[in-house]
């Protein structure tokens, strides 16, 4: 009878695995009519590429007493494998609204992956996303913001990670602020026995957490540019080798949820335009060493020049170029040949700006490694060089963005208050490791406000006169001219 028993229950196991497929989730919109309030609300799901079970199953609620099921012609979903591990699931449905108001879409379906490390019974949990869009007559505001990449993230234990993806909003007065939120199974209802990724039960030794090991771990979002930060994470494993990517010895799978919230600035006061909730996952795997870039020395980029750098990597990896058509060659051949080339291990690279470059110009470089013949969709790093004439404006000499080393201590800078009080910004280098920084404020149209050097822990800076309310930007760039950090600020 207990052989009878246990096969029934090492039975139902198995299948509930297999069963268990969603790692992640959100819903966008974008206007299509404005006369007739048609949207085109989109989905895209992230599920296990080892479950048996595909997207569909669930219910979307379009917030306004109507709803489809994963029974409706209406559900046609288009599935891509973007990872060994993950299947991107996508569809598209074209709602009209009956009238201006608010309105909450959501999606619901069962089965969460199992055996995720932050939340209780995790199998037997539903995963649950909504977005707010405000349909306002006097408030122009057709799209919702994209997301610019996959939200599939891999992070090694006690390395700090840092995740650069964000939102994009095609209205640049607009400004989006996220928030960490405990991911939700259905409305208004959160997950079971939530606990963020910092937790002490993660790890070994919670008091030597961080990456330097001489501190606790941290967690933590920028509210403006939707940065995350974990410093770092955790060293224990709850799943077993065959679970993990690329046949990891053990792995932890982690579940976040964030709230982006879009705002406008309208006479004298901030309208809410659009909210939404994304639930995604970082997979932690042991501590290994990822690849680097070892960048040339500071220069000024002019028309026909060469920049020279050096990949180091024990992984294949593709290069992705943002402007082909001011970079004239790459190691010699045409830009586009070197997109279609994998690159194995070390590599050394050298290119060349085409003679036709203009002030102002950007070129950009990014590099994505590669397993099983499926191209991850985070950049493991990236850079841009902008052309500048005189070398004496803004951008007087290249401006190296994401570079590992770089970025990884961006988040040791605070820039407070924000919004602005008083119309004095505050910025805090204490723990930032480089001794002296550029500064520069401009405004969205790219007026430059203000330029200064930081060399004390904590400097003030004043800015009167003919500032107005709204959204600027600043700049802190190292003596070489890596951008370290990049930030919007709101003047109130």
């Amino acid at each position: 009878m207990m052989r009878y028993l246990l096969a029934a229950i090492l039975s139902f196991t198995i299948n509930a695995i297999i069963a268990s497929h969603i790692k992640g989730g959100y819903i966008t919109a974008r206007r299509i009519d404005r006369l007739s309030l048609t949207y085109e609300i989109t989905f895209v799901g992230y599920r296990n590429s080892e479950s048996a079970v595909e997207f569909g199953g669930g219910v979307l609620d379009l917030g306004d007493g109507t709803s489809i099921d994963g029974t409706s012609e209406e559900f046609e979903i288009k599935e891509t494998r973007i990872t060994p591990f993950v299947v991107r699931a996508e569809f598209i449905v074209v709602h009209t609204y009956a009238a201006n108001r608010t309105f909450i879409i959501s999606y619901t379906e069962s089965f969460r992956n199992s055996e995720i490390a932050n939340m209780e019974n995790s199998i037997n949990t539903s995963f649950h996303v909504w977005t707010k869009i405000v349909i306002d007559p006097l408030i122009i505001n057709d799209n919702l913001p994209s997301i610019q990449s996959d939200l599939i993230f891999e992070a090694a234990a006690g390395r700090e990670f840092i995740s650069h993806w964000n939102l994009r909003d095609t209205v640049e007065k607009d400004v989006i602020v996220y928030d960490f939120r405990i991911p939700q199974q259905s409305r208004g209802v959160d997950v079971f026995g939530y606990r963020f990724p910092d937790d002490p039960d993660f790890y070994e030794d919670y008091g030597k957490g961080n990456q330097e090991q001489n501190g606790a771990p941290v967690f933590r979002i920028d509210p403006l540019t939707g940065t995350i930060t974990w410093d770092a994470p955790g060293d224990i494993f709850n799943l077993p080798q065959g679970y993990c990517p690329e046949d990891e010895e053990g792995c932890s799978e982690y579940t976040i949820a964030v709230l982006a919230k879009e705002r406008r600035f309208v006479e004298g006061e901030w309208i809410l335009l659009s909210e939404i909730l994304l639930d995604f996952q970082i997979v932690v795997v042991p501590e290994k060493e990822g690849p680097r870039i070892i960048l040339f020395d500071e220069l000024c980029s002019g028309s026909g020049e060469i920049i020279e750098f050096t990949v180091e990597s024990q992984r294949p990896f593709v290069i992705d170029i943002s402007s082909e058509q001011i970079i004239s060659s790459i190691n010699g051949i045409l830009p586009q040949e070197a997109e279609q080339m994998e690159f194995d291990g070390d590599q050394s690279f050298a290119v060349q700006f085409s003679e036709s470059a203009e002030n102002f110009d950007i070129a950009g470089l990014e590099m994505y490694m590669k397993a099983d013949g499926y191209t991850y969709p985070e950049p493991f790093a990236s850079f841009g060089v902008i052309y500048s004439e005189d070398c004496q404006s803004l951008y007087s000499s290249p401006i190296i963005l994401g570079v590992a080393d770089a970025m990884l201590r961006s988040d040791k800078i605070r820039i407070y208050p924000n919004p602005v009080e008083n119309d004095i910004i505050n910025i805090d280098i204490t723990d930032y490791h480089n001794k002296e920084l550029n500064l520069r404020i401009f405004s969205i149209g790219g007026e430059i406000l203000l330029r200064g050097k930081l060399s004390d822990p904590v400097t003030s800076f004043t800015l009167s006169g003919n500032i107005k309310p709204g959204v600027y930007h600043i700049q802190l760039i190292s003596g070489k001219g890596h951008l370290i950090k990049s930030s919007k600020v709101i003047w109130q």
